[in-house]
Formats: structure tokens, sequence, C-alpha cells
């Protein structure tokens, strides 16, 4: 038999955010651990420290249900510094990133089932690692080859000692950092079309020690063929810290971080030829000042690093809208990624409106950047543009721009007021992070999305206007904004993703309209100040500790449309004084209104099964309670801790079969069980329930009606249905009951 256990991981917050850990489920089998997905399928989440060997399955089974294994995440193997080897099923059709990083001993291939195989890591402590590398152009594997068409990201990385490569014309995919750290390799690949890219020229080859200047050719020879070098790969010339570069004009892109790190190099010309320059490709280019000219008469503004004469000891820089190269003007319409980053002395800069795009991270780490003039040219403001500009005050978004990337204004933690214009139509993940000083928003009607953790860490937000056009707000949205006293959600919003008013400790009323129909988990978690709120007839189900810790909650609607009601969904609401649950709800999570130390009366309907793990626990104001006929059990603590209840009603014929310490510091000689009279023997024989020093009758048991119809019917997920479905069926009948059937044909 395969033992499976179920724990809980505590994932940190992160970016010294003050938030609570979050708690998630996962299931370890044979060292590995995997995330269980609502649609049947598990991804390797971690592994145990110390594996040795790893194998995959292709699926796994908990509480009866097979799950298969499509996915690797982020980071699952980063901390197994001993494997050696993976075997990765052919269900698993992705890999994040980071997988294997720190897997310094694994060697290992990713075959699939189409004959073909990627290269995922070869560890520098490996045995494989040698000073010459050659990968093979097939691999055989249980008997079948397979085809080596890729290398992974991070393959190679830190291999020291590698100092040549030989890659088969098979591959035609390399993964990013695939050599990063390499710094001894001088490798090119060539490729089936008569091309080569130069991979990698480590920082300690021959090639670049004691050299002032690299000169990479138009055409190298390879196996007595010439190819014709059109592109620079990522990291290429990574902290190649003392030399400068010539670029020919056969290459058309350079790659990711292709410079990076390239401290001395103070000018480089990149021919017209190149169309694609990858993000950050001179990131850490501190003493470079470079435009791209271009053949249609345009300019691009690639670098402008902050040791450089234009930049260095000066608080204002004017981006020039011409500039001349070899006697001919040029228009300045670009400026590169990462062109700024780490300009600590720059205090304010205007951009001209000639420029219509500005790229990721351009002024990234600016610290001093206060202001900044945006021109009405600008289309969008991309991915961490102003990131960490700490000292940016304000910011004017011109009428062009449509959109605001993810982290584009992240900690900018003196930002106290932003303009954003109708023109905006989404704010991205993270956009507003951390701007600790902004007081007030005001989203535009275009705005139809707002993105993931957008304002998280606000604290000092508290007013925001969300206009009818969003239908979505991100998970995180506007967790932790600490002075956020109401918010209006508006009737265009389908959707209230997980956390996304987490922690807003000064939320006083919130107004969800009846468009909602899926609250997250977490969604209002802790808003300390929420006194009352109305869940509109639209939504199916309150998510696990959605209202967990609003301490001042003291009333709640729970509508007929609900059919479940998660963990801890209201735990901890501790001026919760009564609760009415409608006939509607099947299932109420463990925990779900634990601790909530005002609750006085709840009232359970008999469509609800089975009272779960610590449901009730420490309601100590709780001082009657009654079971309906249609619960069969009662779950671990279920009622521990309702130190006032003096009357317990059981309305079930047959003693609900009980957990663990179920009725725990119940004064049991103070409290009276009363039973159905045709079952008052078996509850004193049985064991928690016979605990009870007085058990009384006085109740009959409720027969089941027979003549109830169907009325409603709904999917397992809460979509309201109009005829059987296959699969799991949620019945409403006109007795109120609501009954679980299983159609296996539609």
């Amino acid at each position: 038999m395969k033992n499976y256990k179920l724990k809980a991981m505590l994932l940190m917050a992160v970016l010294l955010c003050s938030v609570p850990a979050f708690a998630e489920e996962y299931v370890e089998l044979n060292d590995l651990y995997y995330t269980l997905n609502n649609d049947g399928t598990a991804q390797v989440r971690s592994a145990k420290d110390g594996i040795i060997t790893a194998v995959i399955p292709e699926k796994i089974t908990y509480e009866g249900k097979d799950y298969s294994v499509t996915s690797i995440g982020e980071g699952a193997f980063t901390r197994c510094n001993y494997m050696v080897s993976v075997t990765i099923p052919f269900s698993v059709i992705n890999i994040e990133e980071d997988a294997f990083l720190g897997c310094n001993r694994l060697f290992a291939y990713h075959y699939k089932k189409d004959g073909t195989a990627t290269l995922l890591r070869v560890g520098n402590a490996s045995t494989e690692i040698k000073e010459t590398y050659s990968i093979p152009e097939k691999v055989t594997h249980e008997g079948k080859d397979y085809t080596v068409t890729s290398i992974g990201k991070y393959a190679f990385l830190n291999c020291g000692n590698l100092a040549s490569i030989a890659i088969p014309n098979s591959v035609i995919s390399i993964g990013t950092n695939a050599f990063s750290g390499c710094s001894r390799l001088f490798a090119y690949q060539y490729k089936k079309d008569g091309t080569a890219t130069l991979l990698k020229v480590g920082n300690k080859t021959n090639e670049i020690l004691g050299k002032t200047i690299y000169n990479i050719p138009e055409k190298v020879t390879h196996e007595g063929k010439e190819y014709v070098v059109t592109s620079i790969g990522d990291y290429a010339f990574q902290d190649c810290r003392s030399i400068s570069f010539i670029i020919p004009n056969t290459v058309t892109s350079i790659g990711r971080y292709a410079f990076s790190g390239c401290i001395g190099l103070a000018s480089i010309t990149i021919p017209s030829s190149v169309s694609n320059i990858g993000e950050g490709a001179f990131w850490g280019c501190s003493r470079l000042f470079a435009y791209q000219y271009k053949k249609d008469g345009t300019a691009t503004l690639l670098k402008i690093g902050n040791l450089t004469a234009e930049i260095s000891g000066k608080g204002t820089y004017n981006i020039p809208e011409k500039v001349t190269h070899e006697g001919k003007d040029y228009t300045v319409t670009s400026i590169e990624s990462c062109a700024f980053e780490n300009c600590s002395s720059l205090i304010s800069v205007t951009i001209p409106n000639s420029v219509t795009n500005i790229g990721e991270s351009a002024f990234s780490f600016c610290s001093s950047l206060a202001s900044v003039f945006l021109p009405n040219s600008l289309t969008s403001i991309e991915k961490s543009t102003f990131h960490e500009c700490s000292n940016l005050t304000s910011v004017i978004i011109p009428s062009s721009v449509t959109s605001i990337g993810d982290y584009a204004f992240y900690w900018c933690n003196s930002l106290a007021s932003v303009i954003i214009p109708s023109s905006v139509t989404s704010i991205g993940n993270d956009a507003f992070f951390h701007c600790e000083n902004l007081v007030s928003v005001s989203i535009p009607n275009s705005v139809t999305s707002i993105g993931d953790f957008a304002f998280w860490c606000c604290y000092n937000l508290t007013f925001v206007t969300i206009p009818n056009s969003v239908t979505s707000i991100g998970e995180s949205a506007f967790m932790d904004c600490s002075s956020l006293t109401s918010v209006t959600i508006p009737n265009s919003v389908t959707n209230i993703a997980s956390r996304a008013f987490e922690n807003c400790s000064s939320l006083a009323s919130v107004i969800i309209p009846n468009s909602v129909t899926s609250i997250g988990e977490r969604a209002f978690f802790r808003c300390n100040n929420l006194i009352s709120v109305s869940i509109p007839n639209s939504v199916t189900s309150i998510n696990d500790d959605v209202f967990s810790i609003c301490s001042s909650l003291t009333s709640i609607t729970i509508p007929n449309s609900v059919i479940s009601i998660g963990s801890g969904a209201f735990s901890g609401c501790s001026s919760l004084a009564s609760v009415i649950i409608p006939n509607s709800v099947i299932s109420i999570g463990s925990g779900a209104f634990s601790g909530c130390s005002s609750l006085a009366s709840v009232i359970i309907p008999n469509s609800v099964t089975s009272i779960k793990d610590k449901t009730f626990s420490n309601c100590s104001s709780l001082e009657s309670f009654t079971i309906p006929s249609s619960i069969t059990s009662l779950g671990n603590s279920a009622f521990f801790g309702c130190s006032s209840l003096k009357r317990l009603v059981s309305m079930a014929a047959t003693p609900p079969i009980c957990g663990e310490r179920v009725f725990v510091n119940i004064n049991k000689r103070e409290c009276t069980l009363y039973v159905p009279e045709e079952s008052i023997n078996t509850y004193k024989t049985t064991p928690q329930w016979n605990a009870f020093y007085n058990i009384e009758t006085g109740i009959k048991a409720v027969p089941t009606s027979t003549s109830a119809i169907e009325v409603e019917r709904y999917t397992i997920d809460g979509k309201r249905i109009t005829s059987p479905q296959k699969g799991i069926n949620i019945i409403r009948m006109s007795d109120g009951t609501v009954k679980k059937v299983i159609v296996k044909n539609k």
C-alpha cells in the first residue's frame, strides 16, 4: 500500500511586507510533495532535502481520486544538492522556471511522447561534465531512441571548467541562462540554415583575457563549412568587464543580458541590421553611453550608465529629440530596457514627444528620481519601468497610454499621487505595490481589469474608486491597504479573487453586487472593522477563510444560492452573534465558525450531513444547539470549548459518529442532551454521547420526506443546470432538502 500524508506547508510572506503566512495543502509520496488541482492534475511542488534519486509517477491517487502529474513547479528541486537522477513521465508537459536550479550533481533528460528529448541539467558536480562536452543528437531511454531538440534553462549553470561544447543540428531551442556562469566557455551554435549564434565567450577564455577589444566575426568555419553569425546569445559576454566589442552587420539579434556586467564598456556601435535587443542586454554597464541608429532615421537610447559623464554628479537629464551620428540626424523614438537603471544621482528627466516606447526597467532603482515628464506620444508604461524609484512623489500618465505594466511603480514608496487617464484599460500585477504614501486613486471607466497585488501594501490608501468597466479584481489587489475605510464594488465585477482585501483593517463597509459569482479564499480575511456584509444571491459558495478574523462582524446574510461554506470561512469572527444557514447549504467546512466567541444562535439545515473538524470549536457563548436528523458524523473537536452550552439537541435517530474530543470543555453536568425518545438507550451507551449526565427525550426523529420533488439542479462547482449532467449533480428538493447524485451518462 502506498502511504500518503496530508500536510500543511507555510508559504512565508515575501518582500518585507507584513502579511501572515499562507497555508497550502499538499500530498507527500516517496519524498516528493504534490499540489492537487481541481481539474484532476497534480504538480510536483518540492522534494525532501537530501533526495538522491527522484522518480516522478505518471499519476498519484489521493482519497480514491486519481491525479495526473502534468507539471514540475518553480524551484521544485532547488535545494536537492545531492540528487543525481530524475525520471520524468510523459504526462509532464510543463517544467517551470528554476525547477532544477542548484542541482549541481544532476544529469538528466526529459523524454517526450513525440520522440524528442530536452537536456535538462548537466550539473557542475555531475560525473558527466568535463572540459569538453558533446551533446548527442540522439539518446536512448528504455530501449527507445529520442532526438535531442532542446537545452533547458540553466542546463549548464556555473559549469566553470567547461571550455567547449558541441551542439548537434537537431537542437532548435536553448533555454535562458543555459550557459550562465560558464566563465571558460567559448562556443557557437551552428544551424542547418547556415547561420550561427555566438552562445558564450566567458570572461576567463583566451579570447577575452588580456584583450581590450573583441571583434565578433561575420562568418565562422565549422567542420569545413562557413556559417554566418546572425545572433548573440543570452548572457554571451556576461561580466566581461574590461573590454569593448565590435558587432558585424550580419547580426540581427542580441540576447537577454548579453553584455550585462561589462562595467568597462564605454561605447559600442550597434549595426542597423539588429532588429531585436533582449531585456537587460546592457544591464550593469555603468560606463556605457550608447544609441542604436537605424536605417529608417530613428534612434534608440540604449544605455546611459550611472558612471558616465552625462549622468554622474548631475541631477537632471534631458533626452534630446534628435541626435546626430556621422553627419546624419536621427529622431529618438525609444528608450531601451534598463537604459537608466541604477542612476542614483538622477533627480529629474525629460522625455521628448518623439519617444513612443520606453523599455522594461528603464528607470529602475533610480533612487533619487523625484519627477519625470512623460510625453503624449507614449502608448504604454512597461514592466518595472519605475521599479523602486523610492523618491518619486508624483506622476502624470499621459492620455496616450493604454496599459500600465506589471511592477510599473513597484515600491515607489514616496509616490503620493498618480493620475490615471481614461485611455488606460489595464493595470498590471504589482503595478503600485508598496506605494505606501499613495492616499487616493481614481481608476477610470476604461479599465477592465485590476491585476494581482496591484495596490498591495499601499498602507495609506484611504479611498479608491472602482468603475463599472472593471470585471475582475485580482488576487491580493488591495491586500494590506490598512487605511482603506470603504469600497464599492460595481455591478460589472463577476469575480473577487483570493485575498483581494485581506488585512484591510480599517474597512468598515463593503457592498458586493449581484454580478459577483465568486469570492476567493481569504478575500476579506482580517478586515477587523468590517461590521456587516450581505452576500448576493449570485454567489454559490463561500470559500475558505473569506471572512476569517473579521472581529467586528456582527451580522452576515447567507442567501439561498449558497451550497457550500468553506473551511474557516467565519473563524475568529468574535462579534458574530447569530447566523442562519439556508437549506441550500450541503457542506460546511472544518473550522467554519471556530472562535466565534459571541455566537449565541445558529441554525443548521437538514441538507447538511456532517459537522466537520472544529466547525464550532471555542464558540464560548453558544448556549443551545440543534443537530439536525441529517447529520451522520461529528468531526474532531467539532464543539470543543463551547463552555456555555446548556442545551444540545440531536434529532438523529442513530447517534452521529464522533471524532476525537468532540465535546471537550463542555460542562456535561450542566448541559442537557435531548435525543429522540426511541434512541435514548443507544445514546446512553455510545461513546462521547454517554458522557452527558443528563440525557432526556421529548423529541422525535424527523422522518425523511418521500413526496418531495426536484426544483433546482447544480454542478459540483455551483453552476445551475437544467438537466442531468455527467459527474456529481447537486439537487435541491421542494421540501428544502439537498442531495448529491452521481450521473454516469448525460
